[in-house]
């Protein structure tokens, strides 16, 4: 399950593995920036598509991932088989640092000369390096033949791993560990549980649309590639439940990349044994492509005519106009129809328990609070801890 209000950690804690972004040790959730292919990295963390911008970080990559391929024992893959895309790890602070120092380079001469560095920087610890200011008037020292060309795509990337909102998802890794993807994807498994929760409660919008996308793309491509009776898919089926869907697979989403990894699993990912399931408070903003493909519908009560519209369209015309009864539903009560059923049905559910974070409170707990000023403090400290910690 992808809980993006980490509402979910505590009704299943006894049955399911957690993993937060905000965890620590065997409870933190990481996510592979190195996954990605290098083009869709750079616009995440950039916003830069120019294709000079692009080829040069394309070349970084390459060579970073044929670099840590040759530390790394257990990566039995010759560095010529190598491509930008291929998900092998590398290290993104290495890429950035080679980056920003090819478009900052001052140098000693106007053909080919050397660089004029009066500090090489750190790219561990994200410090550029320092050159010596070129001259005015066309004096020496001068500008590199690359001076420039990529901003700002180096400044941008340098301010998002500063960012410590994307540490969870740009940690760097090591090449003396074993392959990490594996590991990494049996801890979004559950591994032992049968159900797992991925809790990405504190993400903004857009850090939830770029590793939920993620974590989607990974888990149908494994689902392809894996033999019968290994990995996952038809043997092991994987049903992937997107909580709060339409806050990260709306239109407005700066990438689209969850979105896109969704449409590509609702269209394809029933012959692999993987499959989603979109739980939303507003069905009109989820993509088309995915809802045309659901099997089943459970519809609780809508009351906006945008979304009643949605749930009609989806819903065989033979039975479209039991959507009527959707604003007057009670609640716990849903009007089910699809694979799941035999025949459309108007049912009640029973309550979780226990129930997630997520349920309302009562009024009882409204009129009984204490008055007073309430302490903000620890709640201040935590937002700033969120954007202005150090790398």
């Amino acid at each position: 399950m992808v809980d993006p209000h980490g509402e979910y950690g505590s009704a299943l804690n006894r049955d399911a593995a957690v993993r937060s972004v905000l965890g620590n040790g065997n409870s933190a959730l990481r996510v592979p920036y190195w996954a990605l292919p290098a083009g869709d990295l750079l616009s995440v963390l950039s916003g830069v598509d120019t294709r000079t911008a692009a080829d040069k970080f394309r070349d970084l990559v390459l060579k970073a991932r044929r670099d840590f391929a040759v530390k790394a024992d257990w990566l039995n893959l010759s560095p010529e088989d190598i491509t930008p895309d291929t998900p092998i790890p590398y290290n993104i602070r290495t890429v950035w640092h080679e980056y920003d120092f090819a478009n900052r380079a001052v140098v000693d001469t106007k053909a080919s000369g050397l660089p004029c560095v009066e500090d090489a920087g750190d790219s561990a610890k994200l410090l550029p390096a320092r050159f010596t200011p070129y001259g005015p008037g066309g004096a020496a020292p001068f500008k590199g033949t690359t001076y420039g060309l990529y901003t700002p795509a180096p400044e941008r990337i340098h301010l998002r791993l500063r960012d410590p909102r994307f540490a969870f998802f740009l940690d760097v890794p090591d090449p003396n560990e074993e392959d990490p993807l594996a590991t990494i994807v049996a801890e979004w498994l559950g591994e032992r549980q049968a159900i797992s929760v991925l809790d990405f409660s504190g993400v903004p919008a857009e850090v939830a649309d770029v590793t939920i996308g993620i974590v989607l793309d990974t888990l149908f491509e494994l689902s392809v590639r894996s033999a019968t009776g290994d990995g996952i898919g038809r043997d092991r089926p994987v049903l992937i439940v997107l909580e709060e869907a339409h806050r990260y697979l709306g239109d407005s989403n700066t990438t689209g990349l969850a979105r896109t990894a969704v449409n590509r699993i609702a269209r394809e990912g029933r012959k692999y044994g993987i499959g989603v399931c979109l739980v939303s408070q507003r069905p009109s903003e989820l993509p088309e492509t995915a809802l045309s493909q659901c099997g089943t519908i459970v519809a609780l009560r809508l009351t906006n005519a945008a979304d009643q519209a949605t749930v009609r369209n989806a819903l065989p015309d033979a039975i479209a106009g039991l959507t009527s009864v959707l604003p007057s539903l009670r609640t716990g009560e849903a009007l089910i129809s699809g694979e799941a059923v035999l025949l459309p049905t108007r049912a009640t559910l029973r309550r979780p328990n226990p129930e997630p974070q997520g349920s309302d409170p009562s009024l009882a707990s409204w009129r009984s609070a204490p008055p007073g000023k309430a302490s903000l403090r620890q709640a201040i400290r935590a937002w700033r801890g969120m954007i202005e910690g150090s790398p």
